[in-house]
């Protein structure tokens, strides 16, 4: 009975030990850099400066941000990205992301894309949450394509909306999801135009965006996979698949590239929450 106690006392502690690890790592925050060649990417675009933020969902950094907003102006970025999920699917009041929003903007223009949970909102909370960002001075690109010129250079970022399919079925499950081909990215943004960065929720259809041409696509979803094994990777995706294919960081295929950002928001162990500073170059320079 001794040895019983001993044991239930020792996974308690150990328990409460990573909870309190957890709950510390949360209020981590730190500044991934990667430097990219793009073989398309035009010369006049060389040394862009992207910051990527995903996955915030409920996470409120004291001081009203602050600590985010420092951390990305100390990358100086010419454009910002967040790649879904700025909010989690019971939020109706946007008034502090509106305000994070319009200091993002300060800094530099800002892109979204939709994730899964703000396709689960209900009709006026996603009016909502549309309003909201255009009333921020941001865009929400919804499966389309916008272009920045740089002298005689021409670049463009898309935005894939994806479909709640690929996140869950209609009974909110996770078998039988829905895939996203190549030619589904086709026929809801249109084909590749030049030098495409994509924006995309999930990173699970990567295979789909290799082949659609995107020669960088930013996603998040997977928060890194909540747990991070040394040696091994994340432990689990939302939807409940042990060790995702795709979960955090740099992956690449024939000169194409995805990343994967782990997010900010949610329980996380071996994984603090990331903002991902990516600087772009031409196969020219």
């Amino acid at each position: 009975m001794k040895g019983i106690l001993i044991f239930i006392a020792a996974a308690v502690l150990l328990l409460f030990l990573l909870l309190l690890c957890s709950t510390l790592e949360r209020r981590r925050l730190v500044i991934r850099k990667q430097s990219l060649h793009l073989s398309q990417l035009p010369q006049a675009f060389d040394g862009l400066r992207l910051v990527q933020l995903s996955d915030l969902h409920k996470q409120v950094y004291p001081h009203g941000e602050r600590k985010l907003l420092q951390a990305v102006q100390a990358c100086q970025p010419d454009v910002i990205v967040i790649t879904g999920d700025l909010v989690s699917r019971t939020v109706t009041d946007f008034s502090e992301r509106q305000e994070l929003l319009m200091h993002l903007r300060q800094i530099a223009p800002v892109y979204l894309c939709l994730g899964n949970h703000e396709w689960d909102m209900q009709p006026q909370q996603i009016a909502d949450y549309r309003a909201m960002i255009a009333a921020a001075g941001c865009e929400l690109l919804e499966n389309q394509t916008i272009s920045f010129h740089r002298g005689a250079g021409t670049c463009y970022l898309a935005g894939a909306s994806l479909r709640i399919g690929i996140y869950h079925n209609a009974d909110f499950q996770y078998q039988n999801l829905e895939t996203y081909s190549s030619e589904d990215l086709t026929h809801d943004i249109g084909s590749r135009k030049g030098c495409t960065i994509l924006l995309a929720h999930s990173p699970f259809p990567a295979e789909s965006y290799f082949a659609w041409g995107a020669d960088l696509t930013l996603s998040g979803h997977v928060h890194g996979g909540i747990v991070r094994i040394p040696g091994i990777g994340g432990l689990l995706s939302p939807e409940r698949k042990l060790f995702p294919k795709y979960s955090k960081g740099l992956y690449a295929k024939d000169g194409k590239y995805l990343y994967v950002n782990c997010g900010i928001g949610k329980l996380r162990l071996g994984n603090p929450p990331e903002v991902t500073m990516l600087k772009l170059h031409s196969k020219w320079n």
